[in-house]
């Protein structure tokens, strides 16, 4: 009997049985979980499978069967494979099969435990099924006089939050919560589920379309599977869940998943609280369009529930349901996010703006001078307008508006997800409120060209977002947010964007400038959040401006606050993105930086103007913005002219 061991793929090398697939009829893709470690040749694994498949046909098989599902009351891997072989053989009775996926499928067995135990924290008042327990003096009386005359008691369970409940019973491997032991209790679970999986597989290859009365009751299993974090049972998932396919006549999981989509509807709106996520993506993952119709269901049935204060605890499951739904939406509708548009320009001197307004104040004074030899007289100009007046009070508009087309059915259920999701901006968990933003902002992209409905959302979700902007661990995912809603709906926020946001950030830009200086590769401080913020906030703050087409008084702030990071004393990555903010302003407007940095730098060198230069008469300019007196700015200063250099 050959002992079968499995080892994490984040520790170990997993170990390939690139023979396997040449041992059974029904030829199944390698299993990554099979380690053979007494059967050391591939002609050993066939002579063994050849002898389950000798029992398999025997009259004796559902005796033997009898007693290795006896044994697996132990949970033994070895046992599993053994089975999987008995029941996948080419000429075994089908009832073999179905016997063994009544086992496979029982819930303790399927969902073994696959943590690490750990203590569960004592359970709080709104947790507990009661407030109170069972007193042994708390009758009432109760009597209708003339009629009958008693006494009442009310009793409890017993349970209450001094107390709190007990453990769940303990399966094999289970204590306490129902944890594993020991990673090696949790290696062999694991193992063994990968094996459960490619048992319900192969038994669906040798059943075919007898498989067919168990497809309600293990898609959705399967398909957890599928969606499993670790990667052994992901790939159990997918090779079980295409056997599946081909005994129902399917050619792919997604066909499977499209003929099947109302059971799956039901199945996920069930377990929205357990590992309907995991479902969810999946079926997104391996679906299209066709689909919609039951994917609104599940979400109006998350909406209907993220209301209710008795699912509160169940709400970050409910955000992944709204961000997983509204990234797909986005994938099969084709929404890309708008790009930041800047203003291009090319910039041959610094004169070039001056020159251009010489020109046009010149036309301006000619035009006014000029003489109008058509001009009227004013009694003329009196009957025109007059005779415009008749004419208009004769005009009468019949025309009919025309009803605006209904929107599409994702842009209204995408609309209902940001009107619940904005309440839970500034959720106390940090962890929801970041999701929370997140969720906003993907929806914010699908109605990006809805603008009717887009605005309202916009002016919905401010106050929320200044309240969030202003708290580090949130903030990242603040300003991604508003960099959005500054690319949508641009000059409808400028106004509030630079009253409440803008300033938080130039103030939060100079304060930690002085944290951060001298902070190399090794210093503890590049792993802090603060660190990573004034990162975030330094990438963010170019868009930001040109997305809002900001004026010099505010493009005057934000330089003051992000100059300090050209100093080389600085993390070099904050230098970078210090670079790259001047030179984006550059391109957005250039005389403002020029003038700034020029002002910065404090030097005494002389610019002296072009001669060819007759329209104005102009001085020369004291201080450059190349040379900077300060050696800490410098380089950095130079390297931003290289490409803008006048």
């Amino acid at each position: 009997m050959p002992a079968l061991t499995m080892q994490r793929e984040d520790t170990v090398t997993i170990y390939n049985a690139p023979y396997a697939h040449q041992l059974t009829s029904n030829p199944l893709p390698t299993s990554p979980w099979l380690e053979f470690r007494h059967l050391d040749n591939a002609a050993c694994v066939s002579r063994l499978r050849e002898i389950c498949q000798l029992v398999a046909e025997a009259d004796c098989a559902h005796l033997v069967l009898d007693h290795l599902l006896d044994l697996f009351q132990q949970r033994d891997c070895e046992l599993a494979y053994i089975i999987n072989c008995i029941g996948s053989a080419p000429k075994s009775s089908p009832t073999l099969a179905k016997r063994i996926l009544d086992i496979y499928l029982e819930e303790d067995l399927w969902y073994l435990p696959l943590e690490l135990d750990v203590e569960d924290p004592a359970l709080s008042q709104e947790e507990t099924l009661d407030v109170n327990v069972y007193n042994p003096r708390g009758w009432t009386k109760d009597s209708v006089p003339g009629l009958f005359e008693g006494a009442t008691e009310v009793r409890y369970t017993g349970i209450s939050y001094q107390q709190p409940r007990p453990p769940p019973p303990n399966v094999e491997g289970a204590v306490g919560g129902g944890g594993c032991r020991s990673p090696a209790q949790l290696q062999r679970h694991l193992v063994l589920s990968c094996l459960l999986t490619e048992g319900v597989g192969e038994m669906a290859a040798h059943l075919k379309e007898h498989f067919q009365p168990y497809l309600m009751k293990t898609l959705c299993l399967l398909l957890e599977r599928v969606g499993s974090r670790y990667e052994l049972l992901h790939i159990a998932g997918l090779q079980a869940s295409t056997c599946v396919s081909a005994a129902c006549g399917h050619a792919g999981t997604g066909e499977l998943i499209a003929a099947n989509g109302d059971y799956l509807t039901n199945q996920i709106t069930n377990k929205l609280k357990k590992s309907a996520l995991e479902i969810l993506s999946v079926v997104m993952r391996y679906s299209d369009t066709a689909i919609l119709d039951y994917l609104y269901g599940i979400v109006d049935d998350v909406l209907v529930q993220s209301c209710d204060k008795y699912h509160e605890k169940d709400l970050y499951a409910y955000l992944q349901v709204f961000l997983t739904f509204i990234t797909y939406i986005r994938k099969w509708f084709h929404i890309e996010e708008e790009k930041t548009i800047s203003k291009e320009t090319e910039i041959p001197n610094v004169l070039k703006d001056v020159l251009e307004f010489a020109k046009n104040q010149k036309e301006v004074e000619e035009m006014l001078h000029k003489e109008d030899v058509d001009k009227k007289s004013a009694e003329e100009m009196y009957l025109e307008d007059v005779k415009n007046k008749e004419e208009n009070e004769m005009d009468f508009d019949d025309t009919v508006t025309k009803e605006a087309a209904p929107l599409p059915r994702h842009v209204t259920v995408t609309m209902s997800i940001l009107r619940r999701t904005i309440n839970f901006m500034t959720s106390p968990r940090r962890d929801e409120s970041v999701l929370a933003l997140r969720v906003v902002r993907s929806g914010l992209v699908v109605l990006q060209e809805h603008e009717e409905q887009l605005l309202p959302l916009v002016h919905a979700a401010w106050s929320p977002l200044n309240a969030t902007v202003t708290q580090p661990p949130v903030a990242m995912a603040a300003l991604d947010l508003l960099v959005t809603m500054a690319t949508l709906s641009k000059d409808f926020i400028r106004s509030r964007a630079s009253k409440d946001v803008l300033p938080h950030i130039y103030k939060y830009l100079k304060t930690s400038s002085s944290e951060s200086l001298l902070k190399d590769k090794g210093s503890a401080y590049r792993l802090s959040a603060a660190y990573r913020l004034q990162q975030a906030m330094l990438r963010a703050l170019p868009r930001l401006l040109l997305q809002l087409a900001v004026d010099e008084v505010e493009l005057q702030a934000a330089m003051d606050a992000a100059v300090l990071y050209l100093s080389k004393n600085q993390p070099q990555p904050l230098q970078e993105l210090s670079v790259n903010f001047f030179s984006e302003i550059l391109s957005y407007n250039y005389g403002a930086v020029w003038y700034f940095l020029r002002t910065f730098c404090g030097n005494e060198r002389v610019l002296t103007p072009p001669r060819d230069v007759t329209t104005l008469q102009l001085c020369d300019v004291i201080g450059t913005p190349y040379k900077c007196t300060n050696t800490d700015y410098d380089k950095n200063i130079k390297l931003l002219f290289k490409k803008h250099k006048c």
